[in-house]
């Protein structure tokens, strides 16, 4: 506003003046000016625009994946499903970086044509008033007054050309402030009640954050020097007197733990909040290895975890189901076939197709969210599965069929629960204790 009202001040201070040596230079500073801007303005106005709205969201998009990264890092390492995350982030961030090389090329030409535009001005008074002047008609210190008029007039005229870089990102913003303005009038999705889901904090997600709290006070020259448990590669999980211990260890949750689960069984994993069920699953994943003893294990790529939290990865329906093996060639029928398993027959079709894109940890329920990282264990079919927690939003139902599927699939599985029911599904059962002990029993 101040902008605006300095120049017009600028322009019936000048103008006067101006008019009194040349009226043609007024008339032709008038034109000069209306054509440059309507000229400028429709060449860079809507690129510039459409690329600075681009540009704002594209940075959003690879901000908001970094931040899903670091808030799902656990999860995502779990599935091992770092080379997948690093390659979509890597892609939002050469998409921002694409879009703001086109954006400087445009602005680079806008500053070419504005610095020529401008140049003009200081040239052309004294070709108007030169005439006149060795006529004797005007005196030579005319000159000078004519193009200082001049130039004060144009550059009051010329306020859209000269801050046309600034207008259009103002612009951008406020088209993305509107964007913004509208999604939030949109009516929110309300939960599927079908699976019966009491979305309330589980016991064992308490425990994780128990435990991490004490990892993140760990002293770095105290844990450099502890006992790290012993990883070796081997055709079944065995473990081997593990006592485990949290990062810092300053807690001890298990004490020598033995036991093996071969190719073909199921072990439920059950215990009070806090005893370490989530942390044993951890430390088979290799993501803590404080503590001592052996674990032996395939290779990761044979196994498959499934942490407490349901893992949404961005993209579509059918990288959900391959997550965290995007390149897995699998027929459109088979996918289908696994989500009617699950029992998620419609979700295809209430999406538009398996390469429908959402945002699918708001539009589906947790039940749903954990049916459909279930159904990545009949896609891929690993030697051993590894659930957390992982039905813990279904009824008993939908329990049952899901690891009636899990046990044809002929995959081994560990299973870590507090419900009763799970004991049905399971061939042995580790309960684990406060005071660091367990019990195995053979069902």
């Amino acid at each position: 506003m101040l902008v605006v009202v300095g120049s017009l001040l600028e322009l019936v201070a000048f103008s006067g003046v101006l008019w009194g040596i040349s009226r043609e230079l007024v008339l032709f500073l008038v034109a000069y000016a209306l054509i440059g801007t309507l000229l400028t303005v429709g060449v860079f106005g809507q690129p510039l625009v459409r690329l600075n709205f681009e540009q704002l969201k594209k940075e959003a998009d690879f901000r908001f994946g970094l931040v899903r990264v670091r808030e799902n890092a656990e999860a995502i390492a779990f599935y091992q499903g770092e080379v997948q995350e690093t390659d979509q982030v890597k892609s939002r961030f050469m998409a921002a970086f694409d879009n703001y090389k086109r954006l400087l090329t445009w602005e680079l030409s806008l500053n070419g044509l504005t610095n020529f535009y401008e140049f003009i001005p200081f040239v052309l008074p004294a070709l108007v008033v030169a005439p006149a002047v060795f006529s004797g008609e005007v005196e030579v210190g005319k000159v000078s007054e004519a193009q200082g008029a001049f130039i004060r007039v144009f550059f009051s005229l010329n306020v859209v050309v000269a801050r046309l870089q600034s207008l259009t990102a103002f612009g951008a913003g406020i088209d993305r402030l509107y964007e913004f303005s509208e999604s939030l009038g949109e009516p929110t999705l309300e939960p599927d009640e079908a699976d019966g889901v009491n979305a309330e904090e589980s016991p064992e997600e308490a425990e994780s954050l128990v435990d991490k709290d004490d990892a993140g006070s760990a002293d770095d020259d105290a844990v450099l020097s502890q006992p790290l448990i012993d990883f070796q590669v081997a055709s079944e999980i065995a473990v081997d007197t593990l006592t485990l211990q949290t990062p810092n260890y300053r807690r001890t949750l298990i004490e020598d733990l033995s036991l093996t689960l071969d190719g073909e069984g199921s072990l439920l994993v059950m215990g009070p909040s806090g005893c370490g069920k989530s942390s044993l699953m951890r430390a088979i994943a290799g993501l803590w290895t404080s503590g001592k003893g052996t674990i032996s294990r395939p290779e990761l790529a044979d196994l498959l975890f499934l942490p407490q939290k349901p893992y949404m990865v961005l993209g579509s329906l059918r990288t959900q189901l391959l997550y965290p093996y995007a390149d897995a060639e699998v027929t459109d029928e088979r996918l289908k076939d696994v989500l009617s398993k699950v029992n998620l027959p419609d979700l295809a079709d209430r999406f538009d197709g398996l390469d429908a894109e959402e945002e699918w940890g708001d539009v589906l329920s947790l039940g749903e969210q954990q049916r459909l990282s279930l159904a990545r264990v009949l896609v891929h079919q690993p030697k051993y599965a590894i659930l957390d927690e992982a039905t813990s939003a279904l009824d008993q139902t939908n329990e049952q069929q899901l690891y009636g599927h899990l046990a044809a699939a002929k995959t081994a599985y560990i299973s870590v629960g507090h419900r009763d029911s799970l004991k049905d599904y399971h061939q042995s059962l580790l309960r684990l204790a406060e005071d660091h002990s367990w019990t195995l029993e053979n069902r």
